[in-house]
């Protein structure tokens, strides 16, 4: 075959060549040989937290070996401070970022970069509005931390506290001589009201949308107290003579209706205890069964949760 256009020729050859070079060019730019040591490195980046005014992001970079990183940034400049092993990070309204580490909760003034270190924290939360921030510490001590003037109350011997959604106040029960205590913390008034005082043990306490009243359990009995009137309402635990019990856990939280007029929760009928028969029995399937004959001898021997609702002032 001959080419009667040498340039044609010329230029067919060096397109040849060039896209035979190119591709081996091309890969030996990216490739990378990948070592053991390398897998380490390897992590997931999580967004956690903006702050209320959008100024503020946190967000956090995990690893196999646990050893995580937080970080938190100033979107307007980009500028980012690392926290190595830094854990349950929170933003306190466009003002204050806590973390901790460890045992040991740290509290950064957003505006002035100060930090305060708080050692042997259980359990925080700020309030919604970012004014409050709470401290549960191991040995019982609350810790009612008011972040505009700088003020501190602390209420001994506290198991457990819940806020409500208006943020003007803080529901806590604890442990005296014996006794279990129903307390409630004003932050606008500055002061502690008790409410009620129990033997038998106060918990799973939740809050009417408007923080006018309050429902929760004592032992395994459910209360309902409106706040305005301190009237207590108990639920009566028998229904048709069929003995009630009241389904734990967080797949059945106890709800109060917005208006305050309803408490939603779950129920079981307790079913009297099956000895197991090790007799030989007939096993019969049948092909439009809902449930195998082995789903059917768990299902007797356990009760399925149905959600009630309580109607304390009727």
């Amino acid at each position: 075959m001959k080419f009667r256009n040498s340039n044609f020729f010329h230029i067919l050859l060096f397109s040849f060549c060039l896209l035979i070079s190119c591709p081996s060019h091309g890969q030996a730019q990216v490739k990378k040989v990948l070592t053991e040591a390398d897998y380490g490195k390897f992590g997931t980046l999580l967004i956690k937290q903006f702050s209320s005014d959008g100024k503020w992001v946190s967000y956090e970079m995990q690893y196999e070996n646990k050893v995580d990183t937080l970080f938190l940034q100033h979107v307007p400049s980009k500028q980012a401070t690392l926290i190595p092993r830094g854990k349950d990070s929170a933003f306190g309204g466009m003002s204050f970022f806590a973390w901790r580490v460890g045992s040991n909760l740290l509290i950064k003034n957003l505006k002035d970069g100060s930090i305060e270190t708080l050692e042997g924290v259980k359990r925080y939360e700020f309030t919604r509005d970012g004014k409050h921030l709470l401290v549960l510490q191991p040995n019982g001590n609350l810790l009612i931390k008011d972040l505009r003037v700088k003020k501190e109350e602390r209420i001994s011997d506290v198991s457990n506290y819940v806020t409500n959604a208006k943020t003007d106040g803080v529901l806590f029960t604890k442990e005296y001589q014996g006794k279990c205590l129903l307390g409630y913390f004003s932050f606008k008034k500055n002061e502690t009201l008790p409410l009620l005082e129990e033997v038998t043990p106060i918990s799973r306490m939740v809050w009417q949308k408007d923080g006018e009243s309050v429902g929760f359990m004592v032992g395994n009995a459910l209360r309902f107290l409106d706040l305005k009137s301190r009237k207590l309402y108990s639920l009566p635990m028998e229904i048709k003579k069929k003995p009630l019990k009241i389904a734990d856990g967080a797949l059945y939280p106890i709800v109060l209706s917005d208006d305050g007029e309803k408490v939603f929760f779950s129920v079981v009928f307790e079913k009297p205890k099956v000895t197991d028969d090790k007799r030989e029995q007939v096993e019969v399937w049948n092909g439009t069964d809902v449930c195998l004959f082995p789903v059917r001898q768990v299902l007797e021997k356990i009760s399925i949760p149905l959600l009630a609702v309580w109607l304390p002032k009727k």
